[in-house]
């Protein structure tokens, strides 16, 4: 059985089937209590932030770690112990904005190349001296 439109209108496409509104089930028909509304749990929502806190959050996303990484420099030229204890804790800071955020803060890479180069080749140096102290005393045992 197709739809036919009147001779005189233009075609239409025909009327969808009541797919929408099925038929009511037996216990919702007359007669029956209806039934009791489902409860839905509202979405959790965060409490609002105070000023204070707002302030902290957005210091996270803003915060630039260039100028400690210029004072960690600075502090390495004159005070080689100072300048390292000053370096790991900017590091560790750059960390938490790094995690908060999920990008590397303005001078993350200074703070890490500087500790890189300033710790490494002290830290060879040791290294060597005790290999050439066991070669040497190696070689005066025998």
């Amino acid at each position: 059985m197709s739809y036919q439109p009147p001779n005189n209108e233009p075609w239409q496409s025909p009327p969808p089937p009541n797919t929408f509104y099925p038929q009511q089930p037996p216990y919702q028909e007359a007669g029956f209590p209806p039934s009791p509304p489902q409860w839905q749990q509202p979405p959790y929502q965060q409490p609002p932030m105070n000023q204070y806190q707002q302030w902290q959050v957005q210091a996270q996303f803003t915060k630039s770690y260039t100028t400690p990484a210029i004072i960690t420099l600075v502090l390495y030229i004159f005070l080689w112990i100072p300048g390292l204890i000053a370096n790991i804790i900017y590091l560790l800071e750059a960390n938490k904005t790094k995690k908060i955020t999920g990008t590397n803060p303005d001078g993350y890479g200074c703070l890490i190349a500087m500790l890189v180069l300033v710790v490494v080749p002290p830290a060879l140096f040791v290294i060597f001296a005790m290999f050439l102290l066991f070669v040497g005393a190696i070689g005066a045992s025998h």
